[in-house]
C-alpha cells in the first residue's frame, strides 16, 4: 500500500485540475472551439474513408482546406477514437484532455521515481500539475496539443533512462514517445525536442555502455521520425503550396514577456498582445520559482543532472526575455513559435526534477510542504473556465462562420492560388455558366467529384473546390488537364461542345505516397521490436 499511496495521492490532486471539465458541454477557449470544429471534419474524413486524414472538404466555406496536412494531427485521431465509442466531439476532447493530464503526471512521476525517493517524486509531479501553464492552457489558450506533449516528454526521458540500464523493452516506448511529440503539437515539438535530445546525451555521458545507448537512443529516435513521417514530409514538403510559405502569421517579436510578467501576472481569459498591456498570464508560478531559486542555493558539483535542469529551466527563461531577441534573430526556424512565452511549456517540465532534488536536501520535506501550500494557494484561481455557459455540439454546427470557416489565424493553411479568401458558403459542385446545362452534380466518398452536363458551346467548367494538385480529373473517362481560376483559386477545365461525364478523385503526392510508405515501415518495425524485447524481459 505504502508503495502506491502516491500514485493515490496524486489521481486525488488530478481532481481539482480536472474538475471544471466535468460539467455538461464544451467551453470557450483561444483555440478551443477551432478544435472542437476541427475535430468534427477529421471524423467526418475518417467515416468517409480518407486515412491518412489531410484534406478537410468542409472548411472554407466548403470549398475545402488542407489543414490536416500541417496541423497536429494525434489530438484528432485520438478524440475520433473516443468519439466512436459514442461520447459527443466535445465530451470527447474533455475526455482526451484529462487522460493526457492524468497519464502526464503518473509519466512524470514515474521518470522521478528513477532518480528520487517516492516523496521526492511525488512532490516534483504535484509542481508539475499544478504549473500556472498547464492550467492556461486547459481552460484559456484551448491549445490541447501541448497538453498532450506533456504527457509524451515525461515518456521519452523515463525511456531514455531505461534504455541506458538496458531495458530494450523502452527503445520502442522512447519511438512512441518522439512520435507523439511530432505529431502532437508541431511547436512544442520545436521547443521539447532539442530538450530531449540534451538529456539523452546528457545520460549518454554518464553510461559505462555508451556505444550501445547511443545506438539505442538514436534508433529509436529515429525511429519515432519514421513514425510520424506521414506527417511531417508532407507537412515541410507542401507548404510552398499555401500562404505558410509566404511568412508566419503571427510576429514574435510582438509577444515577449517581461520578467515581472514571468513572476507573476494578473489570470485572465483574453489575449497576448503588444506590449504589456496582456489580458492572460504568463506566470511561471510562485512555488516553480522558489524551486528553481532554493534548489539553485543547495546545487553541488556532483549533482550532474540537477546542474542540468537548473540550466535548462534558466535557459528556457531567458529564451522569453527581449534580452534574447539577437538569438532569436540569428535562428529563422525560431520564427516558428510565433509566440515567445510558449517556452513556459519547457519551464515547467523542467522544474519538477528541481523540486524533487529540493525535496531530498537537508529540510526539504519542510521546505516541500510549505511550498505545496504556497503552489496550492497560487493557483485557486486558475481552475475554472471563463464563463459558467457551456454549449452543445448542435450549437457549433449552426454557426457557419466557425464550423465552415478557415479555424486558422490568418487562413494561412489555404492554397498559395486563392488570393480572395470566400465569404460565402458553396452550396452546390458547380459553378453556374450559361453555357453548361447539368444535369447531375455528386459528392461523395471522401471527396470524389462526380459531374454529368451538357454543353451548348465549348466552355470552362468551375468546380466550387480550392485547386490543388492532388486532384485527379478525368474528362469522360481520359485524364485530362485542370486549371485554377483568378483570383478565387477554383479547379477549372475546359470542355467541348457536348454531352460529359467529369470525374474528380483525389490522388495522393508522390512525397505523400512515400511518407505514408515510410510510416508503414517504421509500424511495422515498431511491432516488432515490441515483440521481440517484451519476449526477452520475460525471461
Amino acid at each position: 500500500m505504502k508503495k502506491w499511496l502516491p500514485v493515490l495521492l496524486i489521481l486525488i490532486a488530478c481532481i481539482p485540475v480536472l474538475f471544471a471539465l466535468v460539467k455538461p458541454g464544451f467551453f470557450i477557449t483561444h483555440d478551443g472551439e477551432f478544435n472542437l470544429v476541427r475535430l468534427m471534419h477529421f471524423y467526418n474524413e475518417l467515416a468517409n474513408g480518407q486515412f491518412p486524414v489531410r484534406w478537410a472538404y468542409g472548411l472554407n466555406y466548403g470549398f475545402g482546406s488542407p489543414l490536416f496536412t500541417f496541423f497536429y494531427p494525434l489530438t484528432y485521431y485520438l478524440g475520433s477514437t473516443i468519439h466512436f465509442f459514442g461520447p459527443d466531439f466535445g465530451s470527447s476532447l474533455k475526455i482526451l484532455i484529462g487522460v493526457a493530464t492524468v497519464s502526464s503526471v503518473l509519466l512524470m512521476y514515474a521518470w522521478l521515481r528513477r532518480h528520487f525517493g517516492r516523496f521526492a517524486a511525488l512532490f516534483g509531479t504535484l509542481i508539475f500539475l499544478y504549473a500556472p501553464f498547464r492550467l492556461l492552457t486547459m481552460y484559456v489558450t484551448g491549445s490541447y496539443g501541448v497538453l498532450l506533449s506533456l504527457m509524451f516528454l515525461p515518456l521519452i526521458f523515463l525511456s531514455i533512462d531505461r534504455i541506458a540500464l538496458g531495458k530494450k523493452i523502452f527503445l520502442p516506448l522512447l519511438a512512441v514517445g518522439v512520435f507523439g511529440l511530432l505529431t502532437a503539437h508541431n511547436v512544442t515539438a520545436l521547443i521539447l525536442l532539442p530538450a530531449a535530445i540534451v538529456y539523452g546525451l546528457a545520460v549518454v555521458t554518464q553510461s559505462k555502455a555508451r556505444g550501445r545507448v547511443v545506438r539505442e537512443i538514436g534508433g529509436g529516435i529515429l525511429l519515432g521520425f519514421a513514425l510520424a513521417a506521414f506527417f511531417l514530409i508532407p507537412a515541410l514538403s507542401e507548404t510552398k503550396l499555401v500562404f505558410l510559405s509566404q511568412g508566419i502569421a503571427v510576429n514574435f517579436r510582438d509577444h515577449f514577456p517581461t520578467l515581472k510578467q514571468l513572476i507573476y501576472s494578473k489570470w485572465g481569459y483574453f489575449y497576448s498582445v503588444l506590449g504589456t498591456n496582456d489580458e492572460m498570464s504568463f506566470q511561471v508560478g510562485a512555488a516553480q520559482w522558489a524551486v528553481w531559486g532554493l534548489a539553485g542555493l543547495m546545487l553541488k558539483k556532483k549533482s550532474f543532472f540537477a546542474i542540468l535542469f537548473f540550466s535548462l529551466f534558466s535557459v528556457s527563461i531567458l529564451m522569453m526575455l527581449p534580452a534574447s531577441l539577437f538569438i532569436w534573430g540569428r535562428l529563422p526556424v525560431l520564427a516558428q513559435i510565433q509566440f515567445p512565452w510558449r517556452i513556459l511549456v519547457a519551464s515547467i517540465s523542467f522544474v519538477p526534477f528541481l523540486g524533487a532534488y529540493l525535496a531530498e536536501r537537508k529540510f526539504g520535506k519542510v521546505l516541500a510542504v510549505l511550498l505545496l501550500g504556497l503552489l496550492f494557494w497560487g493557483n485557486r484561481n486558475n481552475l475554472r473556465t471563463w464563463e459558467t455557459i457551456r454549449y452543445p455540439d448542435s450549437s457549433y454546427l449552426t454557426r457557419i462562420g466557425l464550423y465552415n470557416g478557415s479555424t486558422d489565424i490568418a487562413w494561412e493553411t489555404r492554397p498559395i492560388f486563392v488570393n480572395l479568401p470566400p465569404t460565402w458558403l458553396a452550396t452546390h459542385i458547380v459553378e453556374d455558366n450559361p453555357a453548361l446545362m447539368v444535369e447531375g452534380q455528386v459528392q461523395k466518398g471522401y471527396g470524389d467529384i462526380e459531374v454529368s452536363l451538357t454543353a451548348t458551346k465549348s466552355a470552362t467548367l468551375v468546380l466550387n473546390r480550392f485547386y490543388y494538385p492532388v486532384w485527379k480529373v478525368t474528362l469522360d473517362g481520359k485524364e485530362t488537364e485542370s486549371r485554377k481560376t483568378e483570383p478565387k483559386g477554383l479547379l477549372s477545365l475546359v470542355v467541348s461542345a457536348g454531352k460529359h461525364e467529369i470525374k474528380v478523385s483525389y490522388q495522393k503526392t508522390k512525397t505523400e505516397a512515400v511518407a505514408d510508405l515510410v510510416s508503414i515501415v517504421g509500424t511495422i518495425v515498431l511491432v516488432y521490436l515490441f515483440l521481440t524485447t517484451s519476449r526477452r524481459s520475460k525471461r
